[in-house]
């Protein structure tokens, strides 16, 4: 959350009636604006750094605009949502700088023994990814459940039948370790890794919220302040 905020008292103190009582009226409207055109830097940002950013991560900024008797704007990241987990918790990471929390599914996977406590999954060569960026829904639902029940799953017909399963590779084995995709015909198997374990998911601060709000205000404020005050100054003559 980063404010806005404007003091117009060293403005004010060598003009006369009328324009004194645009100052305000016009501090806020420019406040207001480069408020709006900060949200969309910081949009930017999410959109130049994160790999195809969901519309509710888009959707994660808000701005608090000012009033003339309160001329204070605030722009940032939401961190309280009315369902799911909002935008500014789980960026945190990337705006702060911090290891990432275990997602739910990984939790899932602790809780069967499948993943060592205080390891993450990461994706792998063998993973689906979505158009967001994230671990197919379909193949984690298939790939928990094969975990569960230790069952393989026979497909096709004829020369394309096949077995395939998701087994854990371990610390301590000959393969990294992981969740595997194994399929197998007649004569051949092979093994994809769909995840592989990570002692840690450290995030860089690389979300640059405050600096990108700093930059937009720098560049706009004084050439929105200049246009709204010349609109209110010749409204009220």
């Amino acid at each position: 959350m980063i404010t806005i905020q404007v003091d117009t008292k060293a403005t004010t103190r060598y003009l006369d009636d009328v324009q004194k009582r645009q100052i305000p009226f016009a501090a806020s409207v420019a406040l207001n604006k480069t408020a709006r055109l900060a949200e969309a830097g910081i949009k930017s940002e999410m959109r130049r750094l994160l790999d195809r950013p969901k519309p509710y991560t888009l959707g994660g900024t808000f701005v608090s605009n000012s009033t003339k008797s309160k001329l204070t704007a605030i722009v940032g990241l939401k961190d309280k949502a009315s369902s799911g987990r909002a935008a500014g918790k789980y960026l945190l990471p990337l705006v702060a700088g911090s290891q990432r929390r275990q997602a739910g599914w990984e939790r899932a996977l602790q809780a069967m023994g499948a993943i060592p406590s205080g390891m993450r999954a990461v994706p792998a060569g063998g993973a689906k990814i979505d158009r967001y960026g994230n671990l197919d829904k379909k193949q984690l639902t298939e790939m928990m459940g094969a975990l569960r029940s230790r069952m393989r799953t026979f497909k096709g017909k004829g020369k394309r039948a096949h077995a395939d399963g998701y087994f854990v590779a371990l610390p301590g084995t000959h393969l990294t370790p992981g969740i595997y995709y194994r399929i197998e015909r007649t004569g051949e198997s092979a093994i994809k890794p769909v995840v592989i374990f990570v002692s840690r998911a450290q995030y860089k601060p690389t979300l640059k919220v405050e600096p990108t709000v700093r930059r937009v205000v720098d560049a706009s404020f004084a050439r929105e302040f200049g246009a709204a005050l010349s609109t209110a100054l010749a409204s009220a003559r």
